[in-house]
């Protein structure tokens, strides 16, 4: 009588006449998947080397890869201020003055769809303050006369000079054209005597300075 032989599955167990007896199991091997890899750091600075202070941009592009091929990597930012912004894998934010000493917490992701991987770090914003070293002074030698055209240079220092508001107070009918820097007056017929030249000049979070340069008119 022959025996009787029956397989199951593609490698498994025989059963050969009542007996069971076993084969070697084959199994295919397949790679894992690995998880993306950040190529960039994230800054504490700003791109100018300058210290974090409200008013100033931070900005950060963030870079990932994946080393699997075709496989594609998705970066969101899962934590960080309100006011940040993230678009493109680029990390936008600009403290306020309410923020300043405390330290705000970053996270971002990069995603494979299968794997997560997590960069995470923090900035606190140093104090910004006025502008500072305002001065005024004249674009050349010479007096103060009546119906004659008169210059004064202004200077200042300032985190964002480029971002920083002059409003002349005095004298009245003197333009500041930000383009030079200064500050252009002809004294009116009749203006002989005292005056004074008053400025302030704000940042862009508001905080003010003033500077005021005393003179004289002189009659024509």
């Amino acid at each position: 009588m022959k025996a009787a032989w029956r397989r199951f599955g593609q490698c498994g167990v025989i059963i050969a006449a009542g007996a069971l007896q076993n084969c070697t199991r084959l199994e295919s091997s397949k790679p894992l998947n690995r998880t993306p890899v950040f190529e960039s750091t994230p800054p504490l600075r700003l791109a100018n080397g300058k210290a974090v202070k409200p008013g100033l941009t931070y900005v950060y592009q963030v870079s990932a890869t994946d080393p699997d091929v075709g496989d594609i990597v998705t970066l969101r930012m899962s934590a960080g201020p309100a006011t940040a912004t993230f678009s493109g894998g680029l990390l936008s934010w600009t403290p306020d003055l309410g923020q300043t000493g405390l330290e705000q917490v970053f996270k971002v992701e990069a995603s494979d769809q299968s794997n997560v991987v997590t960069q995470t770090w923090s900035i606190t914003p140093e104090p910004r303050t006025a502008p500072t070293s305002v001065t005024i002074s004249p674009l050349s030698p010479g007096n103060l006369v009546e119906t004659q055209p008169f210059i004064w240079v202004l200077s200042y220092e300032d985190d964002d000079p480029g971002s920083a508001v002059v409003t002349v107070q005095s004298p009245n009918g003197a333009i500041y054209l930000p383009s030079s820097h200064t500050i252009n007056w002809t004294p009116p017929a009749g203006s002989a005597g005292p005056m004074y030249v008053q400025v302030t000049v704000t940042n862009n979070v508001g905080q003010v300075t003033s500077k005021i340069l005393p003179g004289n008119v002189n009659p024509i």
